[in-house]
């Protein structure tokens, strides 16, 4: 291509892309945007080959001046309204001029031009010498675009990489806090009851500050709560709905433990990873391709052999208990663990107000709640002992530590979502499990590895770096029937 044509193609491609964005809107399709423009994916809603998922992406022909081809994968007869549809709203682009469907060859050839455009050098120093090139002057809008989508995919990555360490020191912490070394010269543990509404006042106090630094002093936090809080009162109860589902989780937690074994409990309970991707269809409207479940029920496989591996052998539920009341119990948690997380990401992404604003309007319900169960489980000791009984430096490290967990999942959830967030805590399982070998002389065995492998699989196969092939399931399949040999009976 020649020089003057870099600009007019970069801004065409730009057009091209603005137009798939905003028919895949209207037409209610899951509009994956990746690399600024030149990776873009629309999957369209159809059954996907037995390699490929039905997408449309976007790539320049160098071979002609100004042609686009949009690559279609995967697409059957019955999708052709959607490419139909397609070609509709491309024929719309300013510049295109002509608009070609072969379908046989799976492509769609879109051929225009755009207004030259300003020319800039771009070099890049190697050490010794500098290599230069030209490039094309992105528009404004284009270039604001880019350095936003670069912006935010920073914060996202860095705010799940800060959710994988903080829970995998929280868990090597929480194990370390009860060794008795850390308890006070009386010898009194602290109540974890108490620890979590600690946790709670630790959040609203981090978020007060933040909202201080952003507003400008306390003036500001003052007129933030009384326009998002004192004169916003249903918002403050629709946060109450997570809280007491939070509330309500822990409890069947407590029963399920008692009524299961270790083993049973510890596979019924990871179902609320499936169940988070369930509620996030049913709330907030988004469109799982067939490979993404296929990928969130390989994670579901590798965290449950990660957590069978540290289980005893022999270890079993010796009181007997009601296995179907322990088992229900662990379906109503998984179930409620997903709602909660999804109807809380939905709050937060559903309205302006402030991440931090929601913070506190979901520790003052924690607080009540978490109160009102300390006491209910706790209060006799309490009474005798005080509301801090057993607080060290270490505990209080742990409170803020869990404060901090909290923080984070909000951003995580704010920024990305509730199953990203699945995939995060899933590594810090094994990291932590990792950590643990030389901390506290825990061991490992294969089991775990195939579990690792799985949860670690399950992230290429859910971004479809890697595709579901025959390959692929083979392997698959040969790693999960060698987990079920290796892992301890479920009675």
């Amino acid at each position: 291509l020649a020089l003057d044509e870099l600009w007019g193609e970069a801004l065409f491609s730009y057009r091209l892309r603005q137009a798939l964005l905003e028919h895949g809107k209207g037409e209610g399709l899951k509009v994956d945007v990746q690399d600024g423009f030149q990776a873009e994916q629309i999957p369209l809603p159809s059954e996907p080959n037995e390699d490929e998922v039905p997408l449309v992406s976007i790539a320049v022909d160098s071979q002609d001046d100004s042609l686009v081809v949009l690559i279609v994968k995967g697409l059957k007869e019955q999708d052709q309204g959607k490419v139909n549809g397609l070609l509709n709203a491309l024929e719309a682009v300013e510049g295109v001029l002509h608009v070609e469907a072969q379908t046989a060859m799976n492509r769609i050839n879109v051929s225009g031009s755009a207004p030259g455009g300003e020319l800039v050098q771009v070099c890049t120093d190697h050490g010794m010498e500098a290599e230069c090139r030209v490039e094309p002057k992105l528009p404004p809008a284009v270039e604001k675009e880019a350095t936003e989508d670069e912006k935010l995919f920073l914060v996202r990555a860095a705010a799940l990489v800060c959710l994988i360490v903080q829970n995998c020191a929280q868990a090597l912490c929480m194990k370390y806090s009860n060794d008795p070394s850390v308890r006070t010269p009386d010898g009194l543990k602290y109540l974890a009851t108490t620890a979590v509404v600690s946790g709670e006042a630790a959040k609203i106090l981090s978020s007060l500050v933040i909202i201080a630094y952003n507003t400008g002093g306390p003036l500001g936090v003052v007129s933030e709560i009384n326009t998002e809080m004192v004169q916003k009162p249903v918002e403050c109860l629709k946060l109450l709905i997570p809280s007491m589902l939070y509330t309500v989780q822990n409890n069947l937690q407590f029963i399920a433990i008692q009524n299961l074994s270790p083993a049973v409990f510890q596979v019924t309970s990871q179902l609320k990873i499936l169940s988070t991707a369930v509620f996030t269809v049913l709330l907030l409207g988004r469109v799982l391709g067939a490979h993404r479940w296929a990928a969130l029920c390989v994670l579901t496989l590798g965290c449950i052999f990660v957590n069978l591996d540290s289980i005893s052998p022999t270890s079993s539920n010796k009181d007997g208990g009601n296995q179907v009341l322990g088992v229900m119990c662990c379906l109503c948690m998984a179930c409620t663990s997903g709602l909660a997380g999804v109807y809380f990401e939905k709050m937060l992404k559903g309205a302006k107000t402030s991440l931090w604003i929601r913070q506190i309007q979901l520790g003052v319900g924690g607080i009540a709640i978490g109160t009102f169960g300390a006491f209910s489980k706790d209060g006799n000791v309490i009474k005798e002992h005080g509301f801090f009984q057993g607080y060290t430096g270490f505990v209080w490290f742990l409170v803020c530590l869990n404060s901090l967990g909290g923080l984070l999942v909000a951003v995580v959830v704010k920024y990305t979502d509730n199953i990203a967030k699945a995939f995060a805590v899933s590594i810090s399982i094994i990291l932590s499990a990792i950590i643990s070998i030389p901390l506290f002389g825990n061991s490992i065995s294969g089991l775990f590895f195939i579990g690792t492998s799985l949860v670690i699989g399950s992230v290429f196969l859910y971004e479809a770096i890697v595709p579901f092939n025959v390959k692929v399931n083979l392997v698959l399949v040969s790693l999960v029937l060698t987990a079920l040999y290796l892992a301890p009976p479920l009675g």
